[in-house]
C-alpha cells in the first residue's frame, strides 16, 4: 500500500499561469512594410505626402526626405515645367 503524503503537502494544481509562457508567434513589421506601399502611392499621384506619411507613421516632412533618398521625386513638377521655370 502507499503511503499518504505528509499533512503539510499541497496538491500540485492543474492551473495555468494568467500569462503566456511562450513568446507570441507575431513580429513587429519591419520598417519599410509600411514605407515602400506608401512611397509607390505617392509616385503614382494616388495620395499626398501627408496622406503617405501618416500611412507609414511618419512626419510629411519626413517621408518627403526618405522618398527623396528613395529617389522618388517629391517636387511634383514635370521636366518640361522645371525648364520653364529655370529659363
Amino acid at each position: 500500500m502507499p503511503t499518504p503524503p505528509p499533512a503539510n503537502h499541497t496538491a500540485m494544481s492543474t492551473t495555468r499561469p494568467p500569462y503566456p509562457t511562450t513568446k507570441p508567434c507575431w513580429r513587429a513589421p519591419a520598417p519599410n512594410a509600411r514605407f515602400l506601399p506608401a512611397l509607390k502611392l505617392f509616385e503614382q499621384g494616388r495620395i499626398s505626402s501627408g496622406k503617405a506619411g501618416r500611412l507609414c507613421h511618419r512626419g510629411r516632412v519626413e517621408f518627403l526626405l526618405a522618398a527623396s533618398r528613395a529617389g522618388v521625386p517629391v517636387g511634383g513638377l514635370k521636366e518640361e515645367e522645371l525648364a520653364q521655370e529655370f529659363n
